[in-house]
């Protein structure tokens, strides 16, 4: 999962890179102002949304559900983006939860995610957004029977509330798995990992 870990990552900083080179360009004609009303209507999405960093952090409910039992374990998520268009921006996420039950599971001791997303944004208004999440990521598992790993695509879908000028309050689901046999260690009906979000960007 180390290896998978560095390629996300030099992928993400690839992309980010390209993207603010090509900003240099196009600095110049973000700062114009429109001289009349026909200039501002071309202008005015890039006159109000500038490209932007940001981090975040988030508490999650994990599920584990397959066709004879289902879990739900409370995790964390640590994300790293940048939306490089008005509509459009790359992420990558880590996701991590642990059972601290004291009986024994059933699906999943321990989860682990990491995965790198396009990331599509409908601007409802300039504070709201909605967004969706396509991508690829690796997931890792404890079961009763082992560590289990798997690289997939990924989805998800969710939406981001601006509080401040600098913090945006967000919840969404991210689904990590949906298929037949993780590793042939767990059922070998269809199992579906997923994790229910909430928590907070902070752009830079």
């Amino acid at each position: 999962m180390t290896k998978t870990i560095h390629t996300l990552l030099l992928s993400f900083i690839f992309l980010a890179t390209l993207s603010h080179a090509e900003k240099a360009t196009l600095n110049q004609d973000e700062m114009l102002l429109p001289s009349d009303l026909n200039s501002y209507q071309e202008t005015n999405i890039k006159k109000i949304y500038k490209k932007t960093f940001y981090f975040g952090t988030s508490k999650s409910k994990h599920m584990f559900l397959d066709s004879k039992d289902h879990e739900f374990e409370i995790g964390h998520n640590l994300q790293i983006g940048y939306d490089f268009r008005p509509y459009m921006g790359i992420e990558m996420r880590y996701s991590r939860s642990r059972n601290q039950k004291k009986e024994a599971y059933k699906l999943a001791k321990e989860l682990e995610n990491i995965a790198l997303y396009l990331k599509p944004i409908i601007r409802v208004t300039e504070d709201f957004s909605v967004y969706g999440l396509l991508g690829y990521g690796t997931t890792g598992i404890d079961t009763i029977k082992g560590r289990a790993v798997e690289s997939h695509f990924q989805w998800g879908t969710g939406a981001k509330y601006a509080l401040v000028r600098h913090v945006s309050l967000f919840a969404d689901y991210t689904n990590f798995y949906t298929a037949k046999g993780f590793k042939r260690n767990l059922s070998q009906g269809e199992l579906t990992l997923g994790s229910f979000n909430v928590g907070f960007n902070f752009t830079f």
